[in-house]
């Protein structure tokens, strides 16, 4: 099976991605990070507006909470 651009992109540049924490963020392996915005939904509307890709490739950067141990989802 081949490895998508995107996923290598991903492993290159995970560090860079900490600054987007808690953040809906947009990207292309050729472009690198295209926008992001907390909202899922606005970054979806911002998206049709960049022709790059047919469909978009979306990640949410999950913050420090929420990669937090003590933190749960049955809270």
């Amino acid at each position: 099976m081949a490895v998508m651009s995107e996923t290598k992109w991903l492993c290159r540049n995970s560090r860079e991605l900490e600054k987007f924490s808690g953040q809906w963020v947009l990207f292309s392996a050729e472009e690198g990070v295209l926008r992001c915005d907390a909202s899922l939904e606005k970054l979806l509307v911002e998206a049709k507006g960049i022709r790059s890709r047919p469909r978009p490739f979306v990640l949410h950067v999950p913050s420090k909470k929420e990669m937090s141990p003590r933190w749960s989802w049955q809270r």
